[in-house]
C-alpha cells in the first residue's frame, strides 16, 4: 500500500472518529501456546497423541457491513494440526490439516471467545461466549496422571448440531496456563502429558 494513501486513510479515520478495537491483554493471556509447540496427550489406554500448533494469527478487519460500521476490529486465531490420518468409529477417514482451536474476536464493548476442536472427524464448537463470561466462571481443579491443574475452565459444547451428533464432543477442559488439558473421544479420555516448546 502507498505510504501517502495509508496516512490519508489514518487521517480520515481519525477525523471521523473511527476506532480500532483490539483483543485485551487479559484475553490474550488465555493463549499459552507458541507457534511450533507440540502438545502431547496420553489416553487412559496408554496411547500417545500430538497436536502441533501451526500458527497464531492476529489481523485487523472491518465488520461484514462496513457501510454501517467503519471501525476496525482485531481477530486472533490459534491454528493447530492433528496427526496424518484417522478413521473414526463411523468409518469416516480424515487427513492432516490445520484447524482453528481458539478464536478471540474484539467488539466495541466486549471480546467474544470461540472454542473449536475437530480431531479425527469428531466435532466440538462453543461460541458466542464473551470473555467476561469466561472470567466469571469459577475455575475448576482437574487432577490428571501427570499434573493437578487449578485454573481449568470447563467449556460446554454450545452447538446442538455438533453436541447431539454421534460424533460430537460434549466438553473440553481448558487451562489458562496450559491450554487444552483434557478431552474425551469415543469414551477414551485424553490428558495433557507435556508441551514441547517449538524451536
Amino acid at each position: 500500500m502507498n505510504i501517502k494513501f495509508a496516512f490519508l486513510l489514518l487521517g480520515i479515520s481519525y477525523f471521523f472518529g473511527w476506532r480500532t478495537y483490539r483483543v485485551p491483554q487479559n484475553a490474550m493471556e488465555w493463549i499459552p501456546y507458541k507457534e511450533g509447540d507440540q502438545v502431547i496427550f496420553e489416553s487412559n489406554k496408554q496411547d500417545l497423541d500430538t497436536m502441533l500448533i501451526t500458527d497464531i494469527v492476529s489481523f485487523i478487519r472491518v465488520k461484514e457491513n462496513p457501510r454501517d460500521d467503519l471501525n476496525q476490529y482485531e481477530l486472533v486465531m490459534v491454528e493447530a494440526r492433528v496427526p496424518d490420518k484417522w478413521t473414526n468409529p463411523m468409518g469416516r477417514t480424515f487427513y492432516k490439516s490445520s484447524q482453528t482451536i481458539l478464536l478471540l474476536d474484539a467488539h466495541q464493548s466486549f471480546t467474544s471467545v470461540e472454542f473449536n476442536f475437530k480431531p479425527y472427524g469428531y466435532y466440538f464448537n462453543a461460541k458466542d461466549l464473551t470473555f467476561k463470561e469466561v472470567l466469571e466462571k469459577s475455575q475448576e481443579t482437574v487432577v490428571t496422571k501427570y499434573k493437578t491443574f487449578n485454573d481449568v475452565y470447563i467449556v460446554q459444547c454450545s452447538n446442538e448440531h455438533f453436541c447431539n451428533s454421534e460424533d460430537g464432543i460434549d466438553k473440553l477442559y481448558w487451562s489458562k496456563k496450559y491450554g487444552l488439558v483434557k478431552y474425551v473421544l469415543d469414551e477414551v479420555t485424553w490428558e495433557l502429558k507435556e508441551i514441547v516448546a517449538g524451536q
